[in-house]
Formats: structure tokens, C-alpha cells, sequence
């Protein structure tokens, strides 16, 4: 089972719901009133962090499309990063919480905040 957690950078006057707002982003739409993140410096910041992550970059065009952080050999989790110019999702198979605070970190560092869709809260504060 996942435990995702999905980031991104809204606008103050944005009063959609959070969970419509990941709805229209899983749908491939671009939602007014989120802010384009630094996606590029945001994917930066993971590797970094994250030296061992596997790049999956689509066939034709090359372009990096997904972040494996694979320790199901040493300690029995994965991650799955995703991703668009506007959010940023961490779709979590058992990794421990210190490993999910650190994308916590990373995220707060580009102005995006966390919503948690298991609990349905979204972190603006």
C-alpha cells in the first residue's frame, strides 16, 4: 500500500480544495491560482539528497519522467517521485517518516507546501 504526499505553491486567494485541486493535477490539467515551481532545482535538491536514486527518462524524447528511490534490498522501501511544472508527489511503499521529512524540507525550501490526501489536511502554516 502508498502513502502519497503531494507539494505545491498556491496562491493565498486559491480557495479550492486540496483534494480537487490533486483531482485536476492526476488528470494532466494545469489549475489556476498554483504557482510554476523550479522543478529542474527542485529534482536538483532529490538527487542530492538522494545520490542512489535511479532516473527513468522516457525512450524518444529523453526527458527525465520519474525518481526511484529503491531500498528494498537493505531496508524494504521504495519511492516513486513525480512530478509537473506545477506539484510535486512522493508516493511512499514504506519508507520511514525521517526519509518523508526530507522531502518535507526540500519542498518547504521552494515555497511548496505539503498535502497529505490520507489524512486530507493540507500544511499552509
Amino acid at each position: 500500500m502508498s502513502y502519497d504526499l503531494w507539494f505545491w505553491n498556491q496562491s493565498t486567494k486559491l480557495k479550492k480544495a486540496p483534494e480537487d485541486i490533486v483531482e485536476e493535477f492526476v488528470e494532466g490539467k494545469t489549475v489556476e491560482g498554483i504557482k510554476s515551481l523550479e522543478i529542474d532545482k527542485i529534482l536538483g535538491q532529490i538527487i542530492e539528497e538522494f545520490p542512489d536514486a535511479e532516473k527513468e527518462h522516457q525512450k524518444e524524447s529523453g526527458e527525465l519522467v520519474q525518481i526511484v528511490i529503491d531500498r528494498n534490498k537493505t531496508e524494504d522501501w521504495i519511492i516513486l517521485v513525480e512530478w509537473s511544472g506545477q506539484y510535486l508527489c512522493v508516493e511512499s511503499h514504506g519508507a520511514p517518516g525521517e526519509v518523508l521529512n526530507q522531502f518535507i524540507d526540500i519542498s518547504l525550501e521552494f515555497g511548496c507546501r505539503l498535502y497529505d490526501p490520507q489524512t486530507g489536511t493540507r500544511y499552509d502554516g
